[in-house]
């Protein structure tokens, strides 16, 4: 993956974070090497998927 220490550079992987925040989604942190970028809320694992490609898109 894009995310994995790769021609991007990140040193922290795309990150997938259980949340209460609301109820059937979760949070995701984009790959990022410095401060870690604020959570963005995806809708289950079926938003993950079709975001994916967004997450892990070399920056």
């Amino acid at each position: 993956m894009p995310s994995e220490r790769g021609k991007s550079g990140h040193s922290i992987p795309t990150t997938v974070l259980n949340t209460d925040r609301h109820d059937g989604w979760i949070d995701v942190l984009p790959a990022h090497s410095a401060r870690a970028p604020e959570p963005v809320a995806v809708a289950g694992l079926a938003g993950l998927r079709s975001r994916l490609g967004e997450f892990e898109a070399v920056r």
